[in-house]
């Protein structure tokens, strides 16, 4: 017990713990206390609840309006807006749905009102704030909370996997394989599933191999099948027989499922004993499940989408709602199809095959697999989805099932299992652990979401920079010491700081940067960029004719080679083709004994035989300073698997010396490292992962080099330079999550993609001050839109206060006459109630002595006489004091006069059709009277302490006021050190907060 004791994780305090509103754990009962105490609402008027098959909460009023809801100052005002209530936002902060307010044109559009939106959305986050602290606050619940949270995400204790006692029969005597091998493979065995995230070159091939191959020999596996990328076969089938040497391995080409080859292939692999079948990922995506098996995983993601998507229409989430139509839409065509495929007898389905364990190499390449999310559209968070992740998510589901619904059956590896999200790690937890994430109600992406990772919301540039945009980003994660607890229950990981790999020095201890002038051309084409942006951010351009993302790829390429843009420009000598062919002319002379090898890597231009290349410019280059044209190859020119694998031969063997290639065509796979002393980077590549994949190729054991080259190309002032800079912090960023840096807790991401309009003059000025600029214009407008709000808040309150005083006025004026008609009820309550008719009885009514059955028949016979389009008033008669009068103003109405007032009936969905329900109604009401004087003075009270807030509100100044009046003098600082003409929106915030004259440059 000691001992257990001794390992048990510490308890997590409020500092570490992280309660958001919206998390699945967080009780119900203190999400609906949280909301009640925010608005002073009572018990019975809001209901909230929370459905974890589709995470998905639900806040709603007990009533028509949610604005009446608890106190209306605090609904639609402190924590809410006239536009959207407190209630409303609540709902929308648990669902993670940022509020959007649109409104019509006259022409028929919708469109975003931005000034309403900001407003929601500031109210939107500081009631998730107001949470946080409210969550903590209360001693009692606090203490709640944390035990909940401990024992569910703070009890994991990771387990270390001790290899070092195995004796891998069969395996070849000339292999030694490394400790953090035989542990992976120990914990592949006599584990569950398991993703082998170790950097490139740490020997992922043969660990799997040899779990494999012993999974095999204690029989936890009949058939492991191995899956891997298409240009990798030959190569992984070699070495696979290399480190045994006596297996049976079946290798699949493409080749074997192409006819009737099909058949004969399936029948081989499900007869006969393999030890492992070896298949890439094309041949294994071709391999068909059962229509039937297909189908019952189709229904269920196809119910998901349907639920999510009313609960999308509910919200009014309409973007969100297409997103989920087109998943829908692509379900219900493969549910279609399976449909229409039926099962055939001659054909041979992969659950027929008897694999029981699949191993996925490079499982990175699966990371887009569909989710079904309520959640809207996301900068951070692409929604993208793959039949190729699709097929094998349902293919190692299927194998779990087959195994009694335990967690074993699948292996994955791949060293950037985070290639560009945080939120990617989700996914690989859906492949290999999803029955731990539905036990701790983590399944759904969205309560995933909800508990370790927060949407952004704030306002930006927009690229363009025309202005402001609200933008959300999912781009912060919290909790990330407990999300790594829960990933690591299937994730191995193991970064090159944790293994002491056989690996050769990089020269200087780091990569090298290269760097170029920018020449007069790139620099006067910069310009033109920043043109081309103004253009675009004043709506000169269609889209589809230019766009940011079109002038960022301008920009790489020019950061490149002009030529790239303009073919007749000259050969700049002091250019990036320049810096390359010196280096690798040097390393290949320095190298010349031991026929070193170089790769090149290069995504923004190909080696085409029309049109400037740069490929075919740097190979021509090289050749003039000595390089032997034999020596040279280009990727590109190897189209199939077995003349790649012949070409990396080649290399390996050095006889071709410099290759060049893209990463997607040289990165993954590319095992040439024997000889290759060095690796050119001359574009940057948008992912980490690429960078790591690219520095990769050399970076690894097995490499007769002691000391390698890592060399960067970067133009200076130019784009590439600044989009290393972002791939430098993101790395550094997904290095911090995978290494689980100690006291991490909360992190924030870093977004990629089209530079801003503010970038593109920084890099274009060369002065960072410009993207500060940006910034802080983007920041003054948010802050002097929500002033602008503050100001139209005060002016609705005020007339809200206004007409609370009108209304109590008019309350005490007809107190009087109310607490007549009360008595005059009481007194008909003792005495007994009569109905008097104007005029005679109808002839129904005259039948029967029940005072309401008599009104009702009475009731009846005067709407029967009522003409059908007349406007007036007719009155039934009298019960008591009381007059009955039927009323058309709109429809046909019942209500009560009196000597004092006159009070309307809600009949409730009542028709006046029914005698006996029509009478009770009106007499039912005429004895609330009773209660009436006590009822309006309650509502009295009610206003009067709405004007009293209100009057408290409106002597409050605006909370951003001295943040907004420091932006603007840090504004007035730039502007005058860059000399530049006043930004719109600094101006427009100077001349509304300050009331100052713009002054003319």
């Amino acid at each position: 017990m000691l001992a257990l004791q001794s390992v048990l994780p510490k308890d997590l305090g409020p500092a570490e713990v992280e309660v958001r509103l919206g998390a699945p754990w967080v009780p119900v009962a203190v999400v609906k206390a949280f909301a009640l105490e925010l608005i002073q609402a009572k018990e019975e008027e809001l209901d909230v609840t929370y459905d974890a098959n589709s995470a998905t909460w639900s806040c709603k009023g007990r009533g028509n309006s949610t604005e009446w809801i608890g106190n209306r100052v605090l609904n639609t005002g402190k924590w809410g807006t006239t536009k959207r209530t407190a209630v409303e936002l609540i709902e929308a902060a648990l669902n993670q749905q940022p509020p959007k307010i649109t409104f019509k044109t006259p022409d028929g559009k919708t469109v975003v009102d931005r000034q309403a939106t900001l407003a929601a959305r500031e109210k939107f986050e500081s009631i998730k704030a107001e949470f946080k602290r409210w969550a903590y606050a209360d001693d009692a619940r606090r203490d709640q909370l944390l035990r909940i949270y401990n024992d569910e995400f703070n009890q994991i204790v990771e387990r270390r996997y001790d290899g070092s006692h195995l004796v891998l029969y069969g395996m070849s005597n000339v292999i030694t394989p490394y400790q953090h091998q035989l542990d992976a493979i120990w914990r592949i065995v006599s584990g569950n599933n398991t993703l082998l995230a170790h950097v490139v070159g740490a020997g992922k091939t043969f660990t799997m191999v040899a779990a494999a191959m012993e999974l095999r020999r204690i029989g936890k596996a009949n058939k492991p099948l191995v899956t891997i990328p298409n240009h990798m076969l030959d190569q992984f089938a070699r070495e696979a027989v290399q480190f045994y040497p006596n297996a049976k391995i079946l290798m699949a080409s493409k080749e074997d499922l192409t006819g009737d080859k099909r058949r004969q292939f399936c029948a081989r692999v499900a007869t006969g004993d393999w030890d492992l079948v070896v298949m890439t990922h094309a041949t294994f995506e071709r391999m068909p499940l059962r229509p039937e098996t297909t189908n019952r995983f189709l229904q269920s993601l196809i119910g998901q989408a349907r639920m999510a998507m009313a609960t999308a229409e509910e919200s009014n989430a309409k973007r969100t709602v297409k997103q989920i139509e087109k998943l829908l839409k692509a379900l219900e065509s493969k549910l279609e199809k399976a449909r229409n495929e039926e099962a055939k007898d001659d054909f041979i389905y992969f659950d027929d095959l008897g694999v029981d364990h699949v191993m996925v190499d490079e499982a990175h390449l699966f990371k887009n697999l569909m989710r079904v999310s309520k959640m809207p559209s996301i900068a951070g968070l692409p929604n993208v989805s793959s039949n190729r992740a699709f097929d094998l998510w349902v293919k190692t589901a299927n194998i779990m099932e087959k195994r009694a619904d335990v967690e074993q059956g699948v292996t994955f590896a791949t060293a950037t299992p985070v290639a560009n999200s945080i939120a990617e790690l989700h996914t690989m937890m859906r492949f290999l652990i999803p029955y731990t994430l539905k036990t701790m109600g983590l399944y759904e992406f969205d309560a995933w979401a909800a508990t370790f990772g927060e949407a952004v919301q704030g306002m930006e540039v927009s690229p363009d920079g025309s202005g402001y945009r609200l933008n959300t980003r999912f781009a912060k994660f919290t909790n990330v010491a407990d999300l790594m607890s829960i990933f690591r229950l299937s994730a191995d990981i193991r970064t090159r700081s944790m293994l002491n790999l056989p690996t050769p020095d990089v020269k200087g201890g780091k990569p090298q940067v290269a760097s170029s002038p920018s020449s007069v051309a790139l620099k006067a084409y910069t310009q033109e960029l920043v043109e081309r942006a103004n253009l675009i951010r004043n709506g000169q351009v269609k889209p589809d004719e230019d766009n940011m993302l079109a002038v960022t790829n301008c920009g790489r390429k020019a950061a490149l080679d002009m030529r790239l843009i303009d073919p007749a420009q000259p050969f700049d000598p002091n250019g990036k083709v320049a810096k390359v062919r010196d280096e690798v002319v040097r390393i290949w002379r320095e190298t010349a004994k031991e026929r070193g090898t170089q790769l090149v890597f290069c995504d923004l231009s190909t080696p085409q035989t029309h049109g400037f290349s740069v490929y075919q410019d740097l190979k021509f280059r090289l050749m003039d300073a000595g390089i032997p044209e034999g020596e040279i190859a280009f990727i590109h020119d190897y189209e199939s698997d077995a003349a790649k694998a012949k070409l990396f031969r080649m290399v390996r063997a050095g006889q071709v010396r410099v290759l060049m290639g893209s990463t997607t065509k040289m990165g993954v796979g590319t095992n040439v490292q024997k000889r290759l002393k060095a690796v050119h980077q001359i574009d940057a590549p948008w992912r980490p992962a690429d960078v790591e994949q690219r520095d990769g190729r050399a970076w690894r054991a097995g490499n007769i080099f002691d000391q390698i080259e890592l060399m960067r190309y970067v133009t200076e002032n130019s784009f590439d330079a600044y989009v290393w800079q972002l791939l430098e912090t993101k790395a550094r960023f997904i290095d911090q999550i995978m290494s689980s840096s100690t006291g991490l807790r909360t992190v924030e991401d870093l977004a990629m993609g089209a530079l801003t309009f503010a970038e593109i003059k920084a890099i274009a000025s060369g002065n960072p001050l410009v993207l500060e600029r940006a910034t802080i214009d983007a920041e003054v407008m948010k802050l002097t839109v929500l002033q602008d709000q503050w100001q139209q808040d005060r002016w609705v309150w005020s007339n809200t206060a206004r007409a609370n005083r009108s209304e109590i006025d008019f309350i005490e004026r007809r107190m009087d006459g109310l607490i007549k008609d009360a008595e005059e009820v009481e007194l008909a309550n003792a005495n007994g109630w009569t109905f008097k008719p104007r005029g005679p009885l109808c002839a129904s009514a005259s039948i029967t002595d029940d005072v309401a059955l008599q009104l009702g028949e009475q009731v009846l016979q005067l709407a029967r006489t009522v003409p059908t389009h007349e406007v007036g008033e007719w009155t039934v008669g009298r019960v008591g004091s009381f007059r009955i009068v039927l009323a058309r103003h709109f429809d046909l109405e019942i209500k009560i006069d009196s000597d004092h007032g006159s009070y309307s009936v809600d009949r409730k969905g009542t028709r006046i059709t029914s005698a006996a329900a029509t009478g009770e109604l009106v007499l039912a009401r005429i004895r609330e009277l009773a209660n009436e004087p006590k009822r309006v003075a309650a509502w009295a009270q009610r206003l009067q302490r709405e004007v009293e807030e209100i009057e408290q509100r409106l002597q409050e100044d605006f909370e951003h006021q001295e943040k907004l009046m420091s932006l603007l003098a840090r504004q007035r600082a730039i502007e005058a050190e860059l000399d530049l003409d006043k930004d719109q929106a600094g101006t427009e915030a100077a001349e509304a907060v300050e009331t100052t004259t713009k002054v003319e440059n």
